[in-house]
């Protein structure tokens, strides 16, 4: 009984930690963190949404740009999609990220 009862909670803690994690796709959190747009762009492609204007120099600051990540149909032939958002310093340079729902902007 004991062996049941250990297994059933090795189970649920494995679905626990499983469901805990937020999905990022492809993209690389880690990687990303100290990039500026050009070189994350250079490795993901353009951004499926910018949030402003790129800079003189080509860089997005002070903005969030976003991929996008998944979608999942809804009722009444809604959509619901989800992106991943990066966040650019005053200096063009990501400092978080995000996972979201979208879209944004109008």
């Amino acid at each position: 009984m004991k062996k049941i009862i250990g297994f059933s909670l090795l189970i649920t803690l494995l679905f626990t930690l499983c469901a805990c994690r937020e999905d990022t796709g492809m993209y690389e959190p880690d990687w990303i963190i100290g990039k500026t747009s050009l070189q994350i762009e250079s490795k993901y492609g353009e951004f499926y949404q910018e949030g402003t204007l790129r800079s003189s120099d080509g860089l997005f600051r002070n903005t969030e740009c976003h991929y996008f990540l998944k979608e999942r149909p809804l009722f009444f032939g809604d959509v619901e999609i989800t992106l991943f958002s990066i966040h650019f310093n005053e200096n063009g340079i990501a400092d978080r990220w995000r996972t979201q729902l979208g879209p944004i902007g109008g």
